[in-house]
Formats: structure tokens, sequence, C-alpha cells
């Protein structure tokens, strides 16, 4: 399955909130055979990491952040002291895989990925617990009302759903997300706050009380091209229609955080 590494195009349930502890040494490190690097520099809107693919590994148009967040399973908000050219350079990255995976899982391919991120990049990082700004979704309303498109569903996502998609083309038990709407059926509200995290980038908690599956759908404007993180436009637009449209809102908070801090990095080393 190709991954793209757009915050606003996202499958956003089941999605756990936390993450493992990635950065644990490994007892037999894996690395790619042969990896060529180079920058990029066309216009393009997407970036991609194709994830464990057959053949090779392939990266395009996608900063160094957006390797290290898909390598140690970050969240954008879990990464800590990114250089601003880390995070803004797009590079392409072909990798070949060594003879003994021909076919790599998911874990192997990240681990591989850790690896080159280390021998070119030069990254170095370590773990901590820090205190962050966040959000806790909460009912907007003093009498509990949910807005009209925040009902409760009538699908039975506990037991595999007779079809993969429903009205609209949107997954069932699942949920869709991209730069102007954010849609779920049979999903659960921990699942709306995953995806929400993707916008305001940060945490966002669930303390909205409802323990039900839910079908819903919101919408809005002010989406502009391709940028890799959400105007000051785009997240007042969503909060709005946050409220308008599901009786919800997001109220700032802090919470502790698992991090990772890059120490250092560099500027990829010749191919």
């Amino acid at each position: 399955m190709r991954l793209t590494i757009s915050m606003f195009v996202a499958v956003f349930a089941p999605i756990a909130a936390g993450t493992h502890d990635h950065l644990a040494a490994q007892s037999a490190p894996l690395a790619f055979d042969a990896v060529s690097i180079k920058e990029n520099r066309t216009v393009s809107q997407d970036g991609i990491i194709s994830g464990a693919t057959a053949g090779r590994f392939t990266v395009t148009n996608s900063s160094v952040a957006s390797m290290i967040r898909y390598a140690y399973r970050l969240r954008d908000y879990q990464l800590i002291d990114v250089p601003d050219w880390a995070s803004s350079t797009p590079y392409d990255v072909i990798a070949t895989y060594p003879e003994n995976t021909a076919a790599p899982t998911d874990e192997q391919v990240r681990r591989m990925l850790q690896t080159l991120l280390a021998d070119r990049f030069g990254l170095q990082t370590h773990r901590e617990t820090r205190q962050l700004p966040a959000y806790e979704l909460r009912l907007a309303r003093g009498d509990g009302r949910l807005g009209p498109q925040l009902v409760l569903s009538t699908l039975d996502c506990d037991k595999p759903p007779p079809q993969a998609t429903g009205r609209g083309g949107f997954p069932i038990c699942q949920g869709f997300q991209n730069r102007s709407l954010i849609s779920g059926r049979g999903g659960r509200l921990d699942g709306l706050a995953t995806a929400l995290e993707a916008m305001v980038r940060q945490k966002v908690l669930d303390r909205t009380g409802l323990t039900g599956r839910y079908d819903f759908t919101m919408r809005w404007e002010g989406a502009r091209g391709s940028a890799e993180q959400a105007t000051v436009e785009e997240i007042a637009a969503m909060m709005t229609a946050l409220q308008d449209q599901l009786g919800l809102k997001l109220e700032a908070t802090r919470a502790p955080e698992d991090v990772v801090v890059v120490d250092a990095v560099r500027r990829p080393t010749a191919n």
C-alpha cells in the first residue's frame, strides 16, 4: 500500500493514539542494499513514501521530517527540534532491498529507513516526555445537543461490514479525510479526535463522553494548494464547521507526550 505523506489524506480509524518505542536498539540492524538520494526540484503537490512495496522502496517529494515520522511511527507533534530545511526541502529516494529480504515487512522497511537516516543524513535523536500544547474535544452546547451532521450509527462495526464503502463512496466503519472534509461511518469519536490532530498538529483528547459509534461528515472552505501545514484560516474554518455541523468544539489544554528530539541531522551525503 502506498502511503501518502500529506497530513490531509488519511484513513483515521481504527488508528491507535499512542506510539511504540521504535527507537530502542535493534539486535540486528537492517539496511537497504543500494540507495540513491536526490533533492526534488520539481513542482509537485504530493509527497509519497511507498512503504513495503515489492522490488524497491521509494520516497517522492518528501522532507526528511516526513521520513523520520514514517520510520519511527510518529505524529507531527511528536517530532521536536527539526531544522527548517529538514521540513521544507523535498527529496526523492530510491532504495533496493538486500537479497535476503526481497519481500520485506512494513516493520523491516521502517528499520531500513532508520538506518538510512542515520548513515546518509547523520540523524541522531533521543526520546523524552514533554508537556505540550494540546486540545480537548468537547460538546459545544450546554444542553448536550449534537450537530445535524453527527448522528448515532446503525452499523455494527464490531462485525465485518458487508461492503467496503457506503454513501458517497466513503469507507464503512472507517473514515476519510482531506483538506476540506472529515467523514466517518460507524466511527468512534476518538477516531475523529485523531483525524483532527492532522489539522491542528497537536494532540487531541476525546473528552466528549460519547461512547457509541457515529456517522458524521464535516466540510469547510479555505484549503490552499499543497502546503504541508494547514493555514490559520483553514484551522479557523475547520473549527467553525466542527461546532456548527457536529456540535463539538476544541478547547486548548496541555498534556504529557512522548516525543523524539532531533539532536543532529545534516543534508544527505553524496550518492
